[in-house]
């Protein structure tokens, strides 16, 4: 999957994109650029000072992040936390929002319309159709993420917290 994403990238925005999201972007605290600069560093950690600082500048986050794995838990809202357990799930992001906005903050909402979101969401849309296509195509994938899925379970099960509403799906 990440294959795909990074054969899409860069992506195709427009000089005019950059000043829209200027316009939303200078509105953040202080705090949110110096988080957003933060993640840069984090992420980038072989850049220099002044790439970084373009990095945390740019009104677009243009860059495609590094693939990363984590045991420490992310605390967002996502409605893959049940499904996960039964099957395995990929999942991706594409920002499109004011580089440094928090999610659903009012600068975030505002820009959801526009052509940098539109790019995002058919970014995200090209990469899970490649995806797809691979899976269908190789069936041997598709068996292996499955036996990769089990693995990473350590033998553990699904217990739903309403089971009533689950029955029948473990």
């Amino acid at each position: 999957m990440y294959d795909h994403l990074k054969s899409l990238f860069p992506l195709p925005y427009r000089p005019e994109d950059y000043t829209y999201m200027k316009s939303f972007q200078e509105t953040l605290s202080p705090e949110s650029k110096a988080k957003s600069r933060r993640s840069f560093e984090k992420n980038f950690p072989h850049e220099d000072s002044i790439e970084l600082q373009k990095m945390a500048a740019s009104s677009i986050n243009d860059r495609l992040f590094p693939l990363s794995f984590s045991d420490e838990p992310i605390y967002i809202s996502t409605d893959v936390g049940d499904v996960s357990w039964i099957c395995p799930v990929g999942q991706i992001t594409v920002a499109y929002g004011p580089n440094g906005s928090a999610l659903h903050s009012w600068q975030w909402v505002a820009t959801g319309k526009s052509h940098v979101a539109h790019v995002a969401l058919l970014t995200a849309a090209k990469t899970i159709a490649l995806t797809g296509i691979d899976l269908i195509e190789q069936p041997n994938l598709l068996a292996k993420i499955k036996a990769e899925h089990l693995l990473n379970l350590h033998g553990r099960t699904y217990r739903s917290p309403n089971p009533k509403v689950y029955a029948g799906w473990e």
